[in-house]
């Protein structure tokens, strides 16, 4: 029968769990500032068209 990750996780030292949990934190920020980079490309190629439509 296939074990879900957190049964994996929990199977683990803690020294390695925390160490999961510290990178999970480093990946979920990285990913919500390049969300906040691309969201914000977005908005000056929007100003850029209507500029150059204008």
């Amino acid at each position: 029968m296939a074990r879900r990750l957190d049964e994996v996780i929990a199977g683990l030292p803690l020294r390695q769990q925390q160490e999961i949990e510290e990178q999970a934190a480093r990946f979920i920020a990285e990913e919500k500032t390049l969300r906040d980079v691309r969201q914000a490309h977005a908005l000056a190629q929007e100003r850029m068209a209507a500029v150059l439509h204008n």
